[in-house]
């Protein structure tokens, strides 16, 4: 035990009568309700800003934990004065236009708000529904199936459905991951590896000099999901990505600086991809890939809580609609090995808005709903963050739902397109009738599903890419000369791009873009040869593509393309189902 020393009365400092005043009237504030004081508030998880990480293109491999990911521009849920706003709208907007209470913003990502006790409980309660609203954890499952799942015939799953797939499926990779409504969740299973890209030869004088150029790239799956909460409950999810992996190929002669030629094994590389997105109802998931070689076939499923989502706080209610004034999301660029190009047209523009902007439909809105009331008196509507933030009654805010819902309404109407494509088998009846195209569907050895709509297109491919001797680069210097191999690659396999334009009376309005390519194996020479050059090599690449827009009945197997194979024997045809989800 400590004892302190005693002190007597004389050595007892006493506080000055003005400091015993403030104290006294602290306490007394302390215990007075109506009095105003001053918080701080932590809202950087809000205010911060945070990068959309990419997958990488060119890794360091030496690096790997220190590289800086590709990203895009930083950006953070609220701005400080956008978040300064959504409380005074919340909790009593005309309470903060009194004198002595603010809410001022610090840089540091804190906001000091002076009030009184019961107005600060409203903007502690306030702010934790907004960050319930913004940072919802969601549990998303992607499971890589075989191409045999796609035999249930439809892209999006009912829970039951789902857990039979996956019950019967045999074992299988799954990647999984948390995320929340504001972010793409990047899910990646990679394994990084070099391939020789280029091979030069230096020149100088007399002297030659190989000079050979690796790179280092990321391989296996690279998935970006998207889940964006919408009216209803109901959440958009996006799956956008690649699986990518390296495969061994053929040796490749080349010429070297001595005249001599040696053989290089240039690797063959797999790429699968899958863009596609689809309004899910809790509990279903979405299915889409292809049974392609090499392709990839995926179901996500995404888990959420249980407990139903509040976004009412007095007479403000907070709408979900990003879905409707935000574009769609692009798919990834995906780059060809041994080439500058890319393996779809790549696109420079923004995406529209799927329904109308944000500036358009709050005009919309108050155009439709109690015209009058608008502008404060009483009403007001602003856009923050992905949200509508209405300030109204409950009829009109009944109203405003509703508009919204038909709205939300219009850009929903998805379709699952199945498409069958390949060799027509030989002896098969030339027919373009339904139930011939619907037999047809049964004979093609290629099938690929996928969720279409007027606002979001659906992209999935499979592809190899060889590569081959292309050309030659001839180096002069005084005194010796050399050719340089330079290299590309051929490609094999299928891509396809779809949209739909819904129509009535059972129909809609299809554009199909899909390329089948096919070349040889075993690829020979050009007709040339020489003593210090090793060859060229003879590019031989069947390509049967359709490309066009065409109406198609809903449910109806229809042959879209039946076209001879280039150079051989026997047709290409392409058969299509298009069916509301």
């Amino acid at each position: 035990m400590i004892v302190a020393p005693h002190k007597t009365v004389a050595q007892t400092r006493v506080l000055p009568w003005f400091v015993v005043a403030l104290l006294t009237i602290a306490v007394a504030a302390q215990d007075d309700p109506a009095a105003l004081r001053v918080r701080l508030y932590d809202v950087r998880d809000i205010a911060s800003a945070e990068a959309l990480v990419l997958p990488a293109r060119a890794i360091d491999a030496s690096m790997p934990l220190s590289r800086k990911p590709e990203a895009e521009d930083p950006d953070c849920a609220l701005e400080m004065d956008e978040l300064v706003g959504v409380i005074r709208v919340a909790t009593d907007e005309e309470y903060w236009d009194g004198d002595g209470v603010e809410i001022r913003p610090e840089e540091a990502g804190f906001l000091a708000v002076r009030c009184d006790e019961e107005m600060h409980a409203s903007v502690r309660s306030f702010v934790s529904k907004l960050r319930r609203v913004l940072f919802q954890p969601i549990l998303i499952e992607v499971h890589e199936l075989p191409g045999s799942a796609l035999a249930v015939g439809r892209t999006v799953l009912t829970a039951e459905q789902a857990d039979e797939l996956l019950a019967g499926a045999q074992p299988h990779r799954v990647l999984t991951g948390r995320a929340n409504p504001r972010r793409p969740l990047l899910l990646e299973s990679k394994r990084i590896q070099n391939r020789l890209a280029e091979l030069r030869i230096q020149v100088a004088q007399e002297a030659l000099a190989p000079d050979l150029r690796p790179v280092t790239e990321s391989y296996g799956p690279s998935w970006s999901i998207r889940t964006n909460r919408t009216l209803g409950g109901a959440l958009l999810v996006a799956i956008s990505g690649t699986d990518r992996s390296l495969h061994e190929g053929a040796p490749c002669e080349v010429s070297m600086a001595t005249g001599e030629t040696a053989a290089l094994t240039l690797p063959v590389t797999r790429i699968s991809t899958i863009h596609a997105s689809a309004y899910l109802q809790p509990g279903q998931a979405l299915l889409v890939g292809s049974d392609t070689s090499g392709g990839t076939v995926l179901c996500v499923k995404v888990r959420r809580p249980d407990q139903p989502f509040d976004l009412t706080f007095g007479e403000l209610t907070m709408y979900p609609v990003t879905n409707l004034v935000e574009g769609a999301a692009l798919p990834a660029d995906v780059r060809v090995p041994y080439s500058e190009g890319a393996l779809f047209p790549e696109r420079d523009e923004d995406p529209l808005p799927t329904v109308m902007d944000e500036g358009r439909l709050i005009d919309w809105l108050t155009c439709e709903v109690d015209p009058e009331s608008w502008d404060s008196s009483p009403n007001t509507v602003t856009y923050t963050g992905g949200h509508l933030m209405v300030r109204a009654g409950k009829k009109t805010q009944a109203a405003v739902a509703e508009q919204l819902q038909a709205l939300q309404n219009l850009d929903s109407r998805q379709y699952t397109l199945d498409v069958r494509f390949g060799r027509i088998p030989e002896g098969f009846a030339d027919s373009l009738t339904t139930a011939a195209a619907a037999e047809l569907a049964t004979k093609l050895p290629h099938r690929c599903l996928a969720t279409v709509s007027a606002s979001r297109r659906a992209q999935v491919s499979s592809t190899w890419h060889t590569p081959y001797v292309k050309d030659y680069d001839a180096r002069v210097a005084s005194g010796s000369s050399t050719v340089a191999p330079e290299f590309g690659s051929t490609v094999r396999g299928f891509l396809l791009n779809a949209g739909v334009g819904p129509m009535d009376r059972g129909a809609a309005l299809l554009d199909l873009r899909l390329s089948q390519l096919a070349h040889d194996t075993e690829m020979g020479l050009l007709p040339f040869r020489h003593p210090r050059i090793a060859g060229v090599n003879r590019v031989d690449v069947g390509d049967n593509s359709t490309h066009g827009a065409t109406v198609v009945n809903l449910g109806e197997w229809t042959v879209l393309r039946r076209a001879p194979v280039a150079n051989g024997k026997g047709h290409m045809a392409i058969v299509i189902r298009l069916a509301s989800t």
